[in-house]
């Protein structure tokens, strides 16, 4: 947005114009990726049907068999649950924000083939009187609030009438969460970092007090799909000169980076702590 280009926190700035060229973009890969997903729906639940007639045939069971239209054999009781041939064509959703820029940003999406909600609790969290205002602006003028936020960042609210902490988000965020596990397609959430961040420690196992640390920078899709033994994590990054999107090793991106540190006749450190997408990522294939 406007207000990212200048480095300023919160606030409802437009897109700039970078902004509208990702946006368009992410319309265009969206819709590509929703097709291949869809392919491999569909192929997983093939594999899944044949595992299950083979797995009946190979049994006790005399149940009769059926000829297909094109002369092949399938016993009759395996054939594909109607739950599973739903999800063929799977449904898809698109939530933001209540701000201007995510709005923008879905702007390009053909309603017609998406379900666009606008929801509040996915707004930025809420700077209070630093609304609109740079870090280093924070640190001059409210030099006692900048320095309370860096010792704990998670339950430091920013000062003023509404200002948030990161625990007031959480606690916003829980039917979103809900709401997320209950239902069974998927859903494109376009919001902001302190909601990316809350959300990724949700669905990625991440402790609460490495949350506000995470370093996620803009221009990325981060994409959680649900496994037997947890969530499986992918990521893309917007090439600009492409003008496209390319999937890239999530434990490269996903990292939290703690505050400076200052010790004793050594320089601050700024160390990194490998997150568990690195334990849940595997190749690309």
């Amino acid at each position: 947005s406007e207000d990212n280009a200048a480095g300023r926190i919160g606030g409802d700035a437009s897109l700039a114009p970078n902004g509208t060229k990702y946006a368009k973009a992410l319309s265009k890969f969206i819709d590509r990726r929703r097709v291949e997903f869809a392919a491999e729906v569909e192929e997983n639940n093939r594999r899944l049907a044949h595992f299950m007639a083979s797995g009946s045939s190979s049994g006790t069971n005399s149940e009769p068999e059926s000829v297909s239209s094109h002369g092949s054999r399938a016993s009759a009781p395996c054939s594909m649950p109607s739950s599973l041939r739903r999800r063929v064509q799977p449904d898809f959703e698109i939530w933001t924000s209540m701000l201007k820029r995510t709005m923008e940003t879905v702007e390009y999406f053909d309603p017609l083939r998406y379900r666009i909600k606008n929801i509040r609790s996915l707004n930025e969290i809420y700077a209070g009187k630093c609304e609109g205002m740079t870090y280093e602006e924070i640190a001059r003028e409210y030099p006692d609030e900048y320095e309370a936020r860096q010792l704990d960042k998670f339950y430091y609210r920013y000062p003023g009438i509404g200002g948030e902490s990161y625990a007031d988000v959480v606690l916003r965020l829980q039917q979103v969460i809900v709401e997320l596990e209950r239902i069974r397609h998927s859903v494109l959430l376009v919001t902001h970092r302190a909601m990316a961040r809350t959300l990724l420690s949700y669905f990625m196992d991440i402790p609460t007090t490495h949350m506000p640390d995470m370093d996620l920078p803009l221009g990325f899709i981060y994409g959680c799909e649900p496994r037997p033994f947890g969530n499986f994590l992918r990521v893309w990054r917007y090439d600009s000169d492409r003008d496209d999107f390319e999937e890239i090793n999530a434990s490269s991106v996903l990292k939290i980076r703690y505050p400076k540190l200052v010790m004793a006749e050594q320089s601050p450190v700024s160390p990194l702590l490998p997150s568990p997408a690195e334990t849940a990522y595997s190749s690309k294939r």
